[in-house]
């Protein structure tokens, strides 16, 4: 099972396509017409999914800047002190996060697979000329992180009810942690 939702979306958007609106009676007007929709809406969504990150950091980036803006010309009563005084904390708070919100998603994928491909290349090299030691010790990591990956993978997926011990899969939540480095 794949978890990257591109994908995930084009094996959906190719069922559609090719088995699912093909079966549905042409008679029925209305269910070809909403199949279709969903269609559109699912290629729509492929399409801007990797633009998503970047509009919702474009639109808090806006906000930020409307706020910075009022908060320099208002001025007024009570009410408005007590408006400007709610705003102000919120406005560094999310400062901050657009300053953590740098890395694009296109750059955090070819970590990912860079990452993969080098860490691959080390532990074929401990193979080769490894000692012992090292081997049993990389061994021990390598298996901790499969298991830990494992478990994330199957908690993602286990809104598609498939895992035969579903009810013993913790939420996807609590094993994303914050990152740690």
């Amino acid at each position: 099972m794949e978890l990257r939702p591109e994908l995930q979306l084009k094996a959906a958007i190719k069922a559609l396509k090719d088995t699912i609106i093909p079966a549905v009676d042409s008679r029925h007007g209305v269910a070809v017409e909403q199949a279709n929709l969903v269609l559109h809406s699912l290629e729509m969504v492929v399409e801007n999914l990797p633009r998503q990150y970047g509009y919702d950091r474009h639109e808090l980036d806006s906000w930020v800047s409307l706020a910075s803006e009022l908060i320099a010309v208002v001025e007024g009563g009570e009410l408005t002190g007590q408006a400007v005084a709610a705003l102000e904390p919120l406005l560094q708070h999310h400062r901050d996060t657009l300053a953590r919100a740098r890395a694009e998603p296109a750059e955090l994928h070819q970590g990912i697979l860079a990452m993969r491909e080098t860490i691959s290349a080390l532990v074929t090299a401990v193979l080769d000329d490894g000692s012992n030691e090292a081997q049993v010790k990389m061994q021990h990591y390598l298996f901790s992180s499969a298991k830990q990956q494992l478990l994330r993978e199957r908690s993602w997926l286990a809104p598609m009810g498939l895992d035969p011990e579903l009810s013993s899969l913790p939420p996807i939540e609590s094993l994303l942690d914050a990152v740690k480095t």
